[in-house]
C-alpha cells in the first residue's frame, strides 16, 4: 500500500514563518502622512473652496431656474404637471 506525504500546513505551506516577526525593530508604516485640519476640511464637498462645490451651486440655480412640463394622455383622460413658468 502506498503512502501519501502532505506538506506542511497553514503559512508554512507558503513557505512563510510560523512564529511571526523575526525582528523587533520598529517600521515606518505607522507615520503615514495624513492631510491636515485645514485640508481635510477642502476634502469635504460642502466646503466653499471645493471645486465640486461650484459645480453644485451652479447646476442648482441653472436646473432651478428650468421649466419643466409634462403632460400624459390615456384614452380620453389627460394629466399634466407643469413646474417653473
Amino acid at each position: 500500500m502506498a503512502t501519501t506525504t502532505y506538506g506542511p500546513s497553514g503559512p508554512g505551506r507558503y513557505g512563510l514563518a510560523q512564529g511571526g516577526p523575526l525582528t523587533n525593530a520598529p517600521s515606518e508604516l505607522h507615520a503615514v502622512p495624513t492631510p491636515s485640519e485645514g485640508a481635510a476640511a477642502v476634502g469635504n464637498l460642502w466646503h466653499p473652496d471645493n471645486p465640486l462645490f461650484w459645480v453644485a451651486v451652479i447646476g442648482a440655480v441653472t436646473f432651478g431656474l428650468m421649466a419643466f412640463s409634462t403632460t400624459v394622455r390615456v384614452g380620453k383622460g389627460t394629466a399634466s404637471l407643469s413646474l417653473g413658468k
